[in-house]
């Protein structure tokens, strides 16, 4: 007698916000969007792709686009690791290059939002200044870009949710935990523990280190995040196995 076959599972997992959906309500979400990678991006360099319910994979591809748009214009547009960038996304908010009329709302819209980011300021603030803005500032320019702490701490939450999930195969969820470390230059101390870490993105452009060690039932694993070799972010996870 031939065994009857199990039935194929109809639902699946969303690794961001973990929630058992329904297969046809899954897509494949780039874990760092496409648009973030420089020109000349190597065509076998990482583009991680994870399961994602179509809610978050359309919440996140917002955040990340609105996202791309304020730092796209804090960098330096003539470095090599950010070629194209810059260009690509004042295209992306310019009115006059749409081809259809709801496309032009579209960019109005996003050329609005980020109108409304930039502020005259009048000193450098505490904490989270670029590296460029204090520059130019002390060259003169009052003119900031405000980059919300709770969106950048979301993005690279999302990052890490996908990058964890590319490593491990493990969906993040209590009593398991991410801790964001948003810094903007380089921490010695991290920089430090970074080092010994396995490199999972090479440079130029996106560049992405993994350190994790296990005790116990616990894994703790840090990520590091280096950003057209301009701006660096950090995520720690902790997990119970």
């Amino acid at each position: 007698m031939s065994k009857r076959k199990k039935p194929k599972s109809v639902r699946q997992r969303c690794v961001y916000c973990a929630s058992d959906v329904p297969k046809t309500a899954i897509t494949q979400d780039h874990v760092i969007a496409r648009a973030w990678y420089p020109d000349g991006t190597l065509p076998n360099l990482p583009k991680w792709k994870v399961p994602a319910c179509r809610a978050c994979n359309n919440d996140y591809s917002k955040l990340e686009q609105d996202s791309l748009i304020l730092l796209a214009h804090c960098l330096d547009p003539k470095r090599p690791a950010s070629a194209g960038v810059y260009e690509r996304v004042r295209r992306s908010i310019d009115p006059a290059t749409a081809t259809t009329e709801k496309e032009r709302r579209f960019r109005e819209k996003a050329r609005q939002r980020f109108l409304r980011s930039v502020r005259e300021l009048d000193k450098v603030p505490p904490d989270g200044a670029l590296p460029s803005f204090i520059g130019n500032f002390h060259k003169g320019s009052r003119l900031g870009i405000l980059i919300g702490e709770k969106e950048l701490k979301r993005l690279v939450g999302k990052w890490t949710k996908g990058l964890h999930y590319e490593s491990f195969g493990t969906i993040i969820q209590p009593p398991n935990k991410i801790d964001l470390m948003v810094a903007v230059a380089d921490d010695t101390a991290l920089q430090a523990i970074m080092s010994s870490g396995t490199l999972l993105l090479h440079p130029p452009g996106m560049a992405v280190c993994r350190l994790s060690a296990t005790e116990g039932n616990e894994r703790h694993t840090v990520y590091k995040f280096v950003i057209w070799e301009q701006f660096v972010v950090h995520s720690a996870v902790e997990e119970f196995l």
